[in-house]
């Protein structure tokens, strides 16, 4: 190998379709930035085992591809237990880790410019959590230009950081749906099927074990999936009329399950109007029988009136005379009570009682009033002792809040503050809550003030110290600045004389380009590289040579596609007329006779089945005509259209509307087609067999031979006249009439037809050999084009010449930049140095930081003490009020001791005074107290007697009163209930009236006679038993009632939503109190009954559209459309693997094997299949006969519904996708040329052999896979221990197979550098790792077709910090 070290820019992309240019990943696995440049779309990752190279391929592709962290599809041995975070984590060594891995793309636009997209990850690992978020990128932005995923402060960005870098130039999901959606929207045009189908074939192919573990069908299913699936548009129509069909069954079935529900509504509704009649007749004789019951009523009430009225009178005269004695006795009992010494006697014992009850309470008071004494001064005490302890603590807390305040600064304040509080007692009228919250306000003031200065003092301190620090690193700056100025310098130097040499390499490369093209015009080179010379010299514009060059191969390109235009349609032309000669001599060789065209007034089909024939057919020449004039009479009668008029068996003409020619017999003429024609019927004909020779006689003898005066007539020379109408024609020989002829003439044609194919046959070779000329030209035409020298390595040098004249200047920019920023740094540090002092010394605070940062602890400290201070002041202000309240009710409670014992003392002496006035007053007039006394009682005694009895008889009077009352108002109430009752009964009749205006009567008795006028009462009544003797058997009390109802209503509603799923509408109304149901058919509202007529006849309806619906489908869809469709991709799959053989053959090893792929149906495919298939390759569709189209149509019939039983709940696109899905139908199987035979590639062989055999089928899939989509979409690959156990011709082979696939690829070997001349260009890097050290060293080499070199780069991980300071000096 050739060490050259080189250093390079970024990449630019040198073909129009996208190929990969660079990866990279960011603090993941033991990187922390490293990128992967490919070449000409290649890169191959080479190092021993434990270097991490596959580690690299699993984190780069497929993943960003895919975007799936699952082990299976991540890890190339797809091993569950290497997991995404172990990449990010190490296995311990860090605890939460961020990373990036990217991929970039990029192609030359139409316009002649560049686009890029780059796509990529974000993860993010914690430890315990595993991958605790991820994130997708895709963007037009370059990583390292002008996207950088690790920040200033050197950390890979975050998700949200991310997002605004890239801003509106693409976007960031979390969503790997969505991240996969656009990246096969921008790069492949796949689809998400044919996508998802693209990245397990990768995921496979980058399997490092495949050929130790073959696996024959998950082979033959990649490869399948690399075929055309069905076209989606013809999937979305069959399933659009399959979805049409489907819809109209159902709306069949909607409507047969309607009428089934609305059948068995109806049994119900009718059951619940039987009920509903019942219950309504049985309401009007109930009423009926209410207001005869009601009169009865009404006359017994009267009857108790009259008895009620009898018995008050006599207990009114009763009560009378015992109101007279109660007088008399009232009065003397009055006069009794007056007496004097009775009442003397009494006043005296109620006073004494009252003396001694007053004498108790005033004794129990006192006591109360001593326990609430002694109760008071015990919590006198307390409180005192309280409040001894509370100013206790306030004394404490001056002492350490005097501390506070002389260790912040603010002890002349905190004195002021305490002697205006009086401390700790405080003043003489109490602390005021007003005092302590001004006080303490003050102090916070004081603090506060305190706090700023220092806070002040302090941030200039730290001010002057980051000036200081600002200077020192200013300075520094500076001397880098000066350094990278210099070096820019010569590296433009040297740029400028690269853009030098590079101009004359490509001038010199033109020259021989243009030297060996055949295909393309150019002007003279003379006249074009001095052009292209002076354009090199500073790209001003478009490349002189390749507009030159463009305008060339338009020329060429229209005059080869014209030229292959004609060249394809004159193939076309002879290869349709080779068919249908051949065609016409099949028809021949079996028998078939030619007839004479038909005209085009003749309608199609009309013949078919009718009895007669044409005239040729049942007529022959007569014995003695001559060649020639066989050959005059036949052209005659052809060109008169005589000899293809038809002749029917009575001779009559046909009926209107058939649209034929017919020839009748007329009447003779002397001169006739007899003579030289005879009857000559085919029996066995059915048709002509109808014909009697008879018939066809008189039609000849109604035509004359010659011109002889007959209006129709013919002669042997071709001349004849039909009416007014005159001709003559020739031809060479008779061809139709009598069999010989047709004989003779079929065998003609025959021998013609054989000279005619051969002439056609050679006119296909030419026609094919022309096109293969053409399209050799455009091959060329295209080498040619492909082969102009590039002109990136030119644009690369005066890339890198621009940049580094505007990097020589930007450096100069920044030295000057920074000499001024020096001169500004020792500016603001003197600046700020004197203001500190300043600062310091007028607010009495030192200037060191650690001093005034404890001035700030001592101030914090302070307002602690105060506010404890204030807290305890305000507890002890509380004690000291709380004692001076008990000290006040002690006192109020020792007063009411001394009322309370003075007041119990009077009511005793009270209380002895009231007893012994009773003892004198009881001694003095005892004897005549008693007799008084005695009379008194016997005189209260009949009193009461006599109220009692008065009692009694007032209750019995009210008693009757009120029965006499309540009787009138029974009477009353009969008297309204009796027209209540009446009015009920007709009411009854006239809702029984109503009831059977809604129709449920009829529907529960249909044969009783309703009349439809109004009914009076009685006849109502009359009906009504007539209705219940009818339904004298239906159960319709309340519970039966209640069941129907309930259950009418269930019943409804599932009607309801029966019918409200398939489009129909029922409505239930209540009418006089009954369930009446109506549902809205075809815009109108419809009773149950009449419903269920008009289901049967749409139902009926339906059944017939549906039938003709199907046989549309299946003719028109299924077969025309899919079918064909069908025939089609299996003949271009048949013709692809043909291609992909093609490709296989062109690279045997290096020990002859040679592979080859078979596509055959699978032995356990459909039923039905290899016919089927026979059927559908066998021709061209529109050339099917009727049995093939059903054959293959039973076919496909049988695919659908088996995958419709198969996944009953899926769509119609779902299961005609799969049903239809011919890959799956066929199996791929791989065999080898060995021994002068194929064998089957799964028998005997080496190592190298099983890698060739499975990955060389994979790479046609993949390139298969491609070509379905975009134009411009990468075409990528991945290989992990690419072709181990190969020999290196077999590898130069393999690799070269590649580059003919036109296959982008990234590989991981152990030795392999993949530097063969099969290869023009690839990026091989060695990776290098040694224990212990967490780190991988990469070495890049380049092949260029020719010779490796080795490679230097340097890579922007992150914006520059000068990039930083001019962003910085923007913002301000």
């Amino acid at each position: 190998m050739r060490l050259h070290a080189v250093r390079t820019s970024v990449p630019t992309p040198n073909r129009e379709r996208w190929q990969p240019l660079r990866a990279g990943l960011v603090d993941l696995f033991y990187y922390d930035y490293q990128e992967f440049w490919f070449r000409d779309g290649r890169l191959m990752l080479r190092g021993n085992n434990g270097t991490g190279k596959s580690k690299v391929l699993a984190l780069t592709l497929p993943f960003l591809l895919d975007g799936d962290i699952s082990a299976h599809r991540v890890e190339p041995d797809g091993d569950p237990g290497k997991r995404m975070e172990w990449n990010l984590l190490l296995g311990g060594k860090y605890e939460e880790r961020l990373g990036y891995t990217w991929l970039e793309f990029g192609r030359i636009t139409e316009d002649g410019g560049t686009a890029y997209l780059t796509i990529g990850c974000g993860l993010k690992a914690v430890a315990g959590r595993g991958i605790a978020d991820r994130w997708y990128f895709v963007t037009p932005l370059r990583v390292g230009v002008d996207l950088f995923l690790i920040g200033p402060s050197g950390t890979a960005l975050t998700k949200d950081r991310l997002t605004d870098a890239i801003g509106t130039e693409g976007y960031v999901t979390q969503k790997v749906e969505l991240y996969r959606r656009a990246v096969d929207e921008h790069l492949f045009h796949l689809g998400p099927e044919r996508y998802d189908a693209l990245v397990n074939l990768l995921i496979q192919l980058r399997q490092p074990q495949l050929s130790k573990r073959p696996d024959p069908e998950r082979l033959s299913r990649a490869l399948s999936e690399a075929l055309a699936p069905v076209d989606p548009a013809v999937i979305t129509d069959i399933a659009a009329a399959f979805h049409d069909l489907e819809r109209q069954r159902d709306e069949l079935a909607s409507l047969r399950e309607t009428r089934n529900h609305v059948a068995r509504f109806l049994d119900r509704y009718r059951h619940y109007a039987r009920v509903a009649a019942r219950r309504q007749a049985e309401e009007l004789r109930l009423a009926q029988s209410a207001y005869e019951r009601t009169g009865r009523d009404l006359s017994a009430v009267r009857e108790e009136i009259d008895q009620a009225r009898a018995e008050q009178q006599q207990a009114e005269t009763r009560l009378e005379e015992i109101g007279g004695a109660l007088a008399e006795l009232t009065a003397t009992r009055e006069e009794l009570a007056a007496r004097p010494e009775l009442k003397s006697l009494e006043d005296a014992e109620r006073y004494a009682k009252l003396a001694t009850e007053a004498a108790g309470s005033a004794a129990r008071r006192a006591e109360e009033a001593v326990r609430t004494r002694d109760s008071r001064k015990a919590k006198r005490d307390e409180a005192a002792r309280k409040a001894e302890a509370s100013r206790t603590r306030v004394t404490e807390r001056l002492g350490t809040a005097a501390d506070a305040a002389s260790r912040a600064g603010l002890g002349l304040e905190h004195a002021e503050l305490v002697e205006r509080l009086r401390l700790p007692d405080g003043p003489e009228d109490g602390f005021a809550d007003a005092a302590l919250d001004a006080a303490l306000q003050a102090a916070e003031h004081a603090a506060g003030r305190r706090e700023r200065a220092a806070k002040h003092v302090l941030e200039l301190a730290e001010a002057a110290a980051e000036a200081d620090e600002a200077v020192t690193h200013a300075r520094r700056l500076l001397g880098e600045r000066e350094a990278d100025r210099d070096a820019a310098a010569g590296r433009k130097l040297e740029a400028e004389e690269r853009v030098g040499a590079e101009a004359a390499r490509l001038v010199a490369a033109w020259r021989e380009y243009l030297a060996g093209v055949t295909e393309l015009r150019p002007p003279p080179p003379d006249d074009l590289l001095p052009e292209l010379a002076a354009w090199a010299e500073t790209l001003d514009g478009e490349n002189p040579a390749q507009a030159a060059m463009r305008s060339a191969a338009s020329a060429s390109h229209v005059s080869l596609a014209a030229a292959r235009a004609r060249a394809e349609a004159k193939l076309r032309a002879c290869r349709d007329d080779l068919r249908d000669l051949r065609a016409e001599r099949e028809r021949l060789r079996s028998g078939e006779h030619a007839v004479p065209p038909a005209p085009h007034t003749r309608a199609e089909g009309v013949r078919d089945g009718r009895p007669g024939a044409p005239l040729w057919q049942v007529t022959d020449f007569a014995d003695g005509l001559s060649a020639v004039e066989r050959a005059g009479l036949e052209a005659a009668l052809e060109a008169s259209g005589l000899l293809d008029a038809w002749v029917t068996p009575d001779g009559r003409l046909l009926d209107p509307g058939t649209y034929d020619v017919v020839v009748t017999a007329t009447r003779p003429v002397a001169a006739n087609l007899g003579a030289v024609l005879r009857p000559a019927i085919d029996a066995d004909d059915p048709q002509a067999g109808a014909l009697r020779p008879e018939a066809v006689a008189a039609v000849l003898a109604g035509i004359g031979l010659g011109e002889a005066g007959a209006g129709t007539w013919v002669d042997v020379g071709g001349r004849w006249q039909v009416g007014p109408l005159r001709g003559e024609w020739a031809k060479p020989d008779a061809e139709y009439i009598g069999h010989g002829a047709r004989e003779e003439a079929r065998r003609r044609r025959l021998a013609l037809l054989e000279q005619r194919i051969s002439e056609a046959e050679a006119a296909v070779r030419a026609a094919e050999a022309e096109l293969a000329a053409v399209e050799q030209r455009q091959r060329v035409l295209a080498d040619e084009l492909e082969r102009q020298p590039g002109e990136q390595a030119l644009r690369d040098a005066h890339g890198a010449a621009v940049a580094a004249a505007r990097e020589l200047e930007r450096a100069a920019g920044r030295v000057q930049r920074q000499e001024e920023k020096v001169k500004e740094a020792e500016q603001a540090a003197r600046k700020a140095r004197r203001d500190l002092d300043e600062a310091a010394s007028d607010l009495r605070l030192p200037t060191a930081r650690s001093a005034l940062a404890e001035v700030r602890g001592a101030v914090v400290a302070y307002r602690a003490e105060v506010l404890a201070l204030i807290s305890e002041v305000r507890q002890h202000a509380g004690q000291v009020a709380h004692l001076a309240t008990w000290e006040a009710e002690y006192l109020v409670a020792e007063e009411a001791v001394r009322t309370a014992e003075e007041q119990a003392r009077e009511a005793k002496v009270t209380a002895r005074e009231a007893e012994g006035r009773l003892a004198t007053l009881q001694g003095a007039i005892g004897a005549t107290v008693e007799e008084l006394r005695n009379r008194l009682a016997a005189t209260k005694q009949r009193i009461e007697e006599l109220n009692r009895e008065s009692k009694r008889l007032r209750k019995r009077n009210d008693e009757l009163i009120h029965k006499l009352g309540q009787a009138e108002g029974r009477k009353q109430e009969l008297d309204g209930k009796l027209g209540e009752a009446r009015r009920h009964r007709d009411r009854a009749a006239a809702g029984f009236h109503r009831f059977a205006t809604t129709g449920l009567l009829a529907v529960a008795v249909p044969e009783l006679d309703v009349p439809s006028t109004p009914w009076s009462p009685d006849p109502a009544v009359r009906l009504a038993r007539r209705v219940e003797q009818a339904l004298g058997g239906v159960e319709h009390g309340d519970g039966a009632w209640k069941r129907v109802q309930d259950e009418i209503t269930r019943r409804f509603q599932e009607l309801a939503e029966t019918l409200s799923r398939h489009g129909h509408h029922a409505a239930a109304g209540m009418e006089e109190d009954c369930f009446v149901v109506t549902v809205t058919f075809q815009g109108r509202e419809r009773a149950v009954d009449e419903l269920a007529g008009l289901l049967d006849a749409e139902v009926e309806y339906r059944q017939r559209m549906l039938t003709a619906k199907e046989r549309e489908l299946l003719e028109e869809h299924l077969v025309n459309d899919v079918a064909s469709h069908l025939q089609e991709l299996i003949s271009e799959a048949e013709a692809q693997v043909a291609e992909m053989n093609a490709e296989l053959a062109e690279r045997p090893t290096s020990t002859g094997m040679r592979l080859r792929l078979r596509w055959e149906p699978r032995p356990d495919g459909p039923a039905g299949l290899p016919e089927a298939r026979r059927r559908l390759l066998r021709q061209e569709a529109e050339l099917w006969s009727a049995e093939d189209r059903a054959a293959v149509s039973e076919f496909l019939q049988r695919r659908i519904e088996e995958e419709r039983a198969r996944d009953e709940r899926g769509t119609w696109q779902d299961h005609l996708a799969r049903a239809l899905d011919y890959r799956s139908w066929h199996r791929f199987t791989i065999e080898r040329w060995q021994d002068g035979r194929w064998r089957p590639a799964t028998g005997p062989a080496s190592g190298g052999e099983r890698v060739l055999t499975v990955t060389l089928p994979l790479f046609a899939a993949a390139s298969a896979h491609y070509r379905s989509a975009h134009l411009h979409a990468p075409r990528l690959v991945m290989l992990d221990e690419a072709f181990a156990g190969v020999d290196d011709d077999a590898r130069a082979k393999c690799l070269g197979l590649l580059v003919t696939f036109d296959l982008d690829v990234v590989m991981t070997s152990e030795r392999e550098w993949g530097f063969y001349a099969t290869v023009p260009g690839i990026a091989t890097h060695q990776l290098v790792r040694r224990d212990g050290i967490d780190a991988v060293h990469v070495t890049v080499w380049e092949w260029d077709g020719r010779l490796p070199q080795q490679v230097e780069r340097d890579f922007a991980p992150r914006v520059e910090e000068e990039d930083q300071d001019r962003g910085a000096d923007a913002l301000w």
